[in-house]
C-alpha cells in the first residue's frame, strides 16, 4: 500500500523578531553577569534592555525563564512609560508564544504593538509589528490576514529593512507560498533569503533560509538537493547549540528520507527531533515528529502501537489547532485502519482528511496570495498592468493602430520641438551656451535616431503588419530617454535622495528584463546636500552604464547595488558572474566612457574582478 506524505513546516515564520534580537545580544555578559548588573540598576530604560538581554540568554533552551524576563520588562516600561521597551517586550515575548503554540494571546500583544508604533510614529517598531502579526496569522493558517499585514509591512522592509530583516521576510514569503502549493514562487523567495543571509553573514538568518530552501526542493521531487541544505542548517544549528534549529533540521531531513522510502533513516531523525520539539515547547515540531514516529510504526507493521499514538497525536494537534499536522495524521490512521481490517473506519478517516484538506486550500486563499504577488510594488505592478492594456489594445484593427502610432509620433515631435524651444530661451537668458549645445546633442543623438526608427516602423506598417508591436517598443525607449533628460535637468530634483531614487528605479527596470535579481542597499540616514547638475547626470549614466553592461556582458545572476555616503558619494556595482579581463577591457565595454564621465565630475571610477566584477564610481560631495 502506497502512503502519500507531504510535509510543510513554515519555519521561515519562526522567531522573526527573536532573531533579530539574537543579534542585538550583548557580548561578553552571560546569565550570571547580567542578573548581578541587574541587581544594582535604577528602575530605568537601561533596566529594561538589560531584562530583555537575559530573556535573549535563556530563550532557545528556557522558553519559560525567558517569558519571566520579558514579562519583568513589559511591566518596568510600563511604569515608565518607555514605549521602544514595551515594542521590544511584546517582540520577544510573543516570539516565545508562537513556538509555545499560544497563538490568541500573541496575536492580541501583536496587534497592540501595532497601534503603539503607529501612535508613536516610530517606523521600525511598526514594520516588525505588522510583520510579526503576519507570522501568526500564518502560523494559524489565516492567510489572508497574513497576506493583509504583509502587504502593510513590504514597503517599509525595503526602504528601511536590514539585510537579516529582508532574509527573513522574503523566507516568510516562502513559506506562505508553500502552504498555498505554489512551488516555483516559493523557490524564487528561499533563493532570495539565502542571497541576503549569505551576505549579511549570519549563521541564525542562513540556517533558517536553507531550511525554506530545502522545503522548496522537496516539493518540486528534488530530494537528495534538498539533504545537502537541511545537513547544512543542521551543522549550524550545532555551532550555534540552537535547539530550535536542530529540531527543525531532524524533522526536514526524516522528511526528505521519508519520501525516499528509508526507514532505516527517516525513523531516528523524528524519534531525535521528539524531545528537542518537547524541551523547547515547540507543538508544531511535536506534531510533526509524532506523525512521523508514528509512521514509522505503520511501516514496521505495528499497526495497534501506530493507531494509539495518532489517537493521543491527533487530540494534541487539535488542541493546538495544528490543522496541517492534524490532516496527516488523519490520513495516516486511514491507512492504519486499513491494515487492522476496518474499511469503513479507514472511509471515516478519510473523509476527515479530505474536509480538512479543503480548508487548507481553498480556491479563496489562492486569490489572497495572487493578490499579494499583483500589489506588491505598487510602480512595477502598475508598469505592468499599462502593458497589458496596450496588449489588448494591439488585438484592434490594424488601421487604427496605424494611426494611433502616427498621432504618437506627432506628439512627440510636438513635445520635443516645445523642449527645445525652451531650452533655447533659456540658453539665451542665462548666457550658458554650453549648457545649451550639450542638451542639443543630446537630443538629436537620443530622440533624433528613436524618431528616425519611429517613422521607418510606421512606413513599414503599412505593408507589413508584424511591425505594429516594436513602434511601442520604440515609442517607450524614447519617451524613457527623454525623461532621463527632462530629470537631469529638473532643479527640483537634485538632491542626493532624488538621485538615489532614480537610480534605483532604473536599475531594477534595467535587472528585471534581464531576470537578474537587484540587491539595492542605502545609509539608514543619507545627508541632506544638493548635487550640482553635471554630478547627478555623470554619475546617474556611469552607473545605468555599468548595469547595463552586467546584463551584456557577465552572465551574472546577482548584482549588488551599494549607496555609501561620508565625505564623498559612492557608488558601488557588483555582479557574481564570470568577470572580466582588465587589461583587455581597457577600450570596451564602455570602461573608457564611464571613466571620462567621472574624471568630467572631478571624480574616481575604481574596478576590481575578483569573484566577479566591482565597479566603484565616487565624487567628493562638496562637489
Amino acid at each position: 500500500m502506497q502512503v502519500k506524505y507531504i510535509f510543510y513546516l513554515t519555519f521561515g515564520v519562526l522567531l522573526f523578531l527573536a532573531v533579530s534580537a539574537c543579534a542585538q545580544m550583548e557580548t561578553g555578559l552571560d546569565k550570571d553577569s547580567l542578573k548581578r548588573k541587574l541587581s544594582v540598576m535604577h528602575a530605568d530604560s537601561d533596566k529594561v534592555q538589560t531584562l530583555i538581554r537575559l530573556g535573549q540568554q535563556y530563550e532557545t533552551n528556557t522558553p519559560d525563564s525567558a517569558l519571566y524576563y520579558y514579562e519583568a520588562a513589559g511591566k518596568l516600561s510600563e511604569g515608565i512609560h518607555y514605549l521602544q521597551g514595551t515594542l521590544r517586550y511584546i517582540a520577544n515575548y510573543t516570539a516565545v508564544l508562537n513556538v509555545q503554540g499560544k497563538f490568541k494571546e500573541s496575536l492580541q500583544l501583536n496587534l497592540r504593538a501595532i497601534g503603539i508604533a503607529r501612535k508613536g510614529h516610530l517606523q521600525r517598531q511598526l514594520m516588525k509589528a505588522l510583520i510579526n502579526t503576519a507570522v501568526v496569522y500564518q502560523y494559524t493558517e489565516h492567510y489572508r490576514e497574513a497576506v493583509n499585514y504583509y502587504l502593510q509591512a513590504l514597503p517599509l522592509v525595503d526602504s528601511i529593512g536590514t539585510l537579516q530583516e529582508r532574509s527573513i521576510t522574503y523566507g516568510n514569503l516562502c513559506s506562505l507560498y508553500r502552504n498555498l502549493k505554489q512551488p516555483q514562487s516559493a523557490l524564487r523567495y528561499a533563493r532570495l533569503a539565502l542571497a541576503f543571509g549569505e551576505k549579511n553573514r549570519d549563521d541564525y538568518t542562513v540556517a533558517m533560509a536553507c531550511i525554506n530552501l530545502a522545503n522548496c526542493l522537496k516539493d518540486m521531487g528534488k530530494v537528495r538537493e534538498a539533504i545537502i541544505d537541511i545537513e547544512r542548517a543542521g551543522r549550524l544549528g550545532l555551532k550555534l547549540n540552537d535547539d530550535n534549529i536542530q529540531e527543525t533540521a531532524l524533522i526536514n531531513l526524516g522528511d526528505a528520507y521519508l519520501s525516499l522510502k528509508e526507514p532505516a533513516k527517516y525513523v531516528p531523525a523524528y524519534n531525535a527531533a521528539l524531545p528537542l520539539a518537547r524541551k523547547i515547547s515547540d507543538v508544531s515540531g511535536e506534531c510533526f515528529a509524532l506523525h512521523g514516529v508514528a509512521l514509522g510504526m505503520f511501516f514496521k507493521k505495528e499497526y495497534l502501537q501506530a493507531e494509539r499514538l495518532l489517537n493521543t497525536s491527533m487530540a494534541f494537534a487539535r488542541q493546538h489547532d495544528q490543522k496541517e499536522a492534524w490532516s496527516r495524521m488523519l490520513l495516516l490512521m486511514s491507512d492504519v485502519q486499513i491494515a487492522l481490517g476496518r474499511p469503513e473506519a479507514s472511509e471515516d478517516y478519510r473523509g476527515r482528511y479530505d474536509s480538512v484538506t479543503n480548508v487548507l486550500l481553498n480556491a479563496s486563499l489562492l486569490k489572497n496570495i495572487q493578490e499579494l504577488e499583483a500589489r506588491y510594488g505598487a510602480e512595477k505592478k502598475r508598469r505592468q498592468l499599462l502593458q497589458k492594456d496596450l496588449q489588448l489594445a494591439r488585438k484592434q484593427r490594424w488601421l487604427v493602430i496605424s494611426l494611433a502610432g502616427l498621432a504618437v509620433l506627432g506628439l512627440v515631435f510636438l513635445l520635443v520641438y516645445r523642449r527645445q524651444e525652451t531650452l533655447r530661451v533659456k540658453a539665451m537668458l542665462t548666457g550658458e551656451q554650453q549648457e545649451r549645445r550639450r542638451i542639443s546633442q543630446e537630443m538629436h543623438d537620443d530622440m533624433g535616431s528613436g524618431l528616425t526608427r519611429l517613422l521607418f516602423l510606421t512606413r513599414s506598417l503599412i505593408a507589413g503588419h508584424e511591425a505594429a508591436p516594436k513602434i511601442s517598443d520604440a515609442v517607450n525607449g524614447l519617451i524613457r530617454q527623454m525623461n532621463e533628460v527632462i530629470w537631469m535637468m529638473n532643479n527640483e530634483r537634485d538632491t542626493l535622495e532624488s538621485l538615489v531614487a532614480y537610480l534605483r528605479a532604473a536599475c531594477a527596470e534595467l535587472l528585471d528584463a534581464s531576470g537578474i535579481a537587484m540587491i539595492f542597499t542605502v545609509p539608514d540616514k543619507m545627508p541632506d546636500v544638493i548635487l550640482a547638475q553635471e554630478v547627478r547626470r555623470n554619475m546617474y549614466l556611469a552607473v545605468k552604464e555599468a548595469v547595463h553592461n552586467a546584463c551584456k556582458h557577465s552572465g551574472a545572476n546577482t548584482i549588488t547595488i551599494a549607496i555609501i555616503t561620508d565625505k564623498e558619494l559612492a557608488v558601488s556595482v557588483q555582479d557574481n558572474g564570470r568577470g572580466i579581463d582588465l587589461a583587455g577591457a581597457a577600450l570596451g565595454n564602455g570602461l573608457g566612457n564611464m571613466q571620462q564621465r567621472m574624471e568630467n565630475i572631478g571624480g574616481n571610477l575604481e574596478i576590481v574582478s575578483e569573484a566577479g566584477t566591482l565597479l566603484r564610481f565616487s565624487v567628493p560631495l562638496s562637489i
